[in-house]
């Protein structure tokens, strides 16, 4: 599709029940869209260049390319390999404070430093006090990252290997600061076994069956520039805000069950049949593991395991910190939706607004004066978009 421009409105939802009885404020968003006109096969992430092209991140074909919205020229950054410049799994991107973009790759244990022009720098890899590079810490890093505030700090998860039932761990969100060689815990959660999205059980002679758990009920976060993290809970469903250690819970806020349809269900299982699965995740989304340490023997067998009431939201790529500090929280929905529905939390964690996404798109990133979106068309193909953000 060529490029167009046009005006879009983005309409509001109705809005939820807040503990303190007050409805989000009405709120209308207008401004010029723009698409570029280059398809995806499955956009995962996306960060935006100073000059306004920007770096899009393709998972399923695991390719990092740059697009720039006033040629609709569209270009791959360097190719697939362990080649100082090259990638083998691109996961995500984000951009530091001078101007450059980090692209996470856990295939190669580490990251793809880009110039703030987009050009490839080299491999980033974090190295301790004295010196020594860390392949673990390296590893869980890129598998897992999700932001870098404004000094330069890469925030990620530790996320455990599979749990029995019964069993619940502390999951360490941690700070990596690579000018003081250091990594922090700044926040946490607790894990249950019902939180995780594959579920292993024994198979006989050392065989373990490997099913996928759809939706399942657990927080997300993001983190804002000023290295404040947004952890977002499903139940009851609310936003703590944590900086410094320090944690202010917002208000529970009331929502409509969305229960689990037949044809969710179909939706959902069509997907998992079409997602590769990585070199570094056996199981398709399981933390890497240590080097040297044999894969199980797995093969996927059963249904998935479906819930019969899906959770608030879903998902890591459900909550985004805003540059103003604002939080925006995709809601679930039934697959037969057109609409994304967003909910908008301040900075003292009550909900401000409920805002529904034009059709057939989804929340994708923000930069200091833009929203990207991402529109998918009938043949499932994706383009990406980019609007106006709005100010408060």
């Amino acid at each position: 599709m060529t490029a167009q421009m046009r005006v879009l409105t983005f309409l509001l939802a109705s809005a939820g029940a807040v503990a303190n009885a007050q409805e989000p404020r009405p709120n209308v968003l207008a401004g010029t869209a723009e698409r570029l006109s280059t398809a995806f096969t499955s956009v995962d992430a996306l960060e935006e260049l100073r000059d306004g092209r920007v770096i899009v991140v393709d998972g399923r074909e695991r390719s990092v390319s740059i697009g720039d919205f006033a040629t609709q020229r569209v270009a791959t950054v360097s190719r697939r390999g362990s080649g100082p410049v090259e990638y083998l799994q691109p996961r995500r991107v984000f951009r530091l404070p001078d101007g450059g973009l980090l692209v996470s790759d856990p295939a190669n244990a580490r990251f793809l430093r880009l110039a703030p022009d987009g050009r490839e720098l080299g491999p980033w890899q974090a190295v301790n006090g004295r010196g020594r590079q860390n392949t673990m810490t390296n590893l869980s890093a890129a598998w897992d990252a999700r932001a870098v505030d404004a000094r330069g700090r890469l925030y990620y998860e530790l996320l455990p290997g599979p749990l029995r039932a019964g069993q619940s761990v502390s999951v360490p969100i941690l700070r990596m600061d690579p000018d003081a060689k250091s990594v922090d815990t700044v926040a946490g959660y607790t894990m249950t076994p019902e939180m995780q999205t594959r579920v292993a059980s024994e198979g006989g002679r050392g065989v373990a069956i490997i099913r996928s758990r759809a939706w399942p009920s657990r927080p997300e976060w993001a983190v804002a520039p000023n290295g404040t993290v947004a952890l977002v809970h499903p139940a009851p469903y609310r936003l703590s805000l944590i900086t410094n250690g320090r944690q202010q819970d917002g208000p529970p806020v009331t929502v409509p069950p969305v229960r689990v349809t037949e044809a969710d269900r179909s939706a959902f299982t069509d997907a998992e049949s079409r997602v590769p699965r990585g070199p570094s995740s056996p199981a398709g989304s399981e933390p890497p593991r240590p080097a040297g340490t044999p894969p199980p023997t797995r093969k996927q067998g059963g249904a998935p395991l479906f819930p019969d009431v899906m959770p608030p939201f879903s998902g890591r790529d459900a909550v985004h910190a805003a540059p103003d500090g604002r939080v925006w929280v995709s809601r679930s929905g039934h697959a037969t939706d057109t609409v994304q529905v967003i909910d908008v939390f301040g900075a003292n964690g009550q909900l401000e607004e409920r805002i529904a996404l034009p059709p057939r798109r989804r929340l994708l990133s923000f930069s200091e004066s833009r929203v990207y979106l991402v529109y998918r068309d009938a043949d499932d193909l994706e383009y990406v978009e980019r609007y106006l953000r709005p100010r408060r």
